[in-house]
């Protein structure tokens, strides 16, 4: 029975810890200024102005966090679950937290596709430059051009402002054709020579690395304040290059530092000039500093006004560019997340009745075991007594056969005298 009782709450611990661990990685990627909640139900819920859908599933998670630690606890323990007196409180406090959860996530969902359906662009390389390389590079471990590597994950609305952005702050090296080696690069090069194109490459160990990750950005203004690095995310075919083995994850953050170092983006540009005010009225150090409507704030202080020096907003025209990413690409994982939910609503709401049955199982086994007890004492008592009499028996009819061999009572002539 206590083992019965310790694979269910063990069974109901995993459950809330993978759907933790599902929605820490969704909540990291999901666009939260895409995605405000009516001011209505930000007020009935008690939540700040201006919050996301994903507070109530945050909320929620903390609480369950807190339960998945009991349920870990008490698996290993059961006497501290039963020593719990408010154990049942508990479960149905953790079930109504997953409810919660359920609820938002199904308004994470709704607010996605409510969002504007933004067009998937495809990368801009030429394609008289893809079909060059295809030839020239058949059978050669070519990685692809820059702007095939990564694709801008979706914000909302802006998404396509932002892809523009990024591509521009980019620029000559969207073009650039990265391969593992110089050895792979000469094969290529010979090859698209022959065919009158020209490109620029970017091999992979020439890479020097060593950079280091941007430190996290403090007193963050509202609305988008991110390092440009982190709203990018390698495309499909480069996770199936990590996964093959023939990429490292390390190289393709080194690439990512190259092309973007620490540039911060920001939505507007009074965001980017009080954002850079305010890091030099606490000393701190910042790169390039972008925003959205195209303006531009150099690492040394310089901006211009001219229209030659202010990045593209629009991707119409731009010859290479990112890919971007649409909210349709965060339908699985909040399916995902909602599966894992449902089934830790499931375990909590069958957790509860089931400890209850084990519980007053385990108490008529005891009882059944003293009963046992009692009746094998007695057993005991009965076999004692009747061995102890037979033993009188014996010991009587041995008594008076040698009374009647020697005549008279032999044991009264030895016996003292009081």
């Amino acid at each position: 029975v206590d083992h019965e009782s310790k694979i269910k709450l063990t069974n109901a611990h995993n459950s809330i810890a993978s759907f933790l661990e599902s929605w820490a990685n969704l909540n990291s990627e999901l666009p939260q200024q895409a995605l405000p909640w009516p001011p209505l139900q930000v007020q009935a819920c008690n939540l700040p102005v201006g919050s996301s859908t994903c507070q109530a599933v945050n909320i929620a998670a903390a609480s369950l966090q807190s339960l998945a630690e009991r349920l870990r606890s008490w698996g290993n323990d059961l006497k501290a679950f039963e020593a719990e007196q408010q154990s049942m409180q508990i479960f149905r406090e953790g079930s109504s937290a997953c409810e919660i959860a359920k609820k938002g996530l199904n308004d994470v969902q709704v607010a996605l596709q409510a969002q504007s359906q933004p067009t998937r662009s495809k990368d801009g390389v030429h394609a008289a430059d893809r079909e060059a390389v295809k030839a020239a590079g058949s059978g050669v471990p070519v990685l692809g051009f820059v702007a095939t590597l990564f694709e801008v994950m979706y914000i909302g609305p802006n998404t396509d402002k932002l892809a523009a952005v990024l591509s521009d702050v980019a620029r000559a090296k969207l073009s650039c054709l990265v391969v593992p080696s110089k050895r792979v690069m000469e094969g290529v090069r010979a090859g698209c020579r022959q065919r009158g194109v020209q490109l620029d490459y970017w091999p992979l160990e020439w890479l020097q690395g060593g950079r280091g990750s941007n430190p996290p950005l403090q007193s963050k203004p509202a609305g988008l304040c991110e390092y440009a690095c982190s709203l990018l995310r390698p495309s499909r075919a480069v996770y199936e290059l990590i996964e093959s083995g023939k990429l490292r994850q390390e190289d393709v953050q080194w690439l990512l530092q190259e092309i973007f170092g620490n540039t911060i983006v920001l939505q507007t540009m009074t965001d980017a000039e009080q954002f850079r005010s305010l890091c030099k009225q606490r000393g701190m150090r910042v790169g390039k500093i972008v925003s959205l409507d195209g303006f531009e704030l150099l690492a040394s202080g310089i901006t211009s006004d001219k229209d030659s020096r202010r990045l593209r907003t629009s991707l119409q025209g731009m010859t290479a560019h990112f890919a971007v990413a649409g909210p349709d690409e965060y339908s699985q994982p909040i399916s995902v997340c909602l599966e894992q939910v449902e089934r830790a609503i499931c375990e909590l709401e069958n957790l509860a009745p089931a400890l209850q049955q084990g519980k007053v199982k385990r108490v008529e086994l005891e009882t059944q075991r003293v009963q046992k007890q009692a009746e094998a004492r007695q057993q005991l008592g009965v076999a004692l007594e009747t061995s102890s009499g037979g033993v009188r028996q014996r010991r009587n009819k041995r008594n008076a056969s040698t009374d009647a061999r020697y005549g008279g009572n032999m044991r009264a002539r030895y016996e003292p005298q009081v």
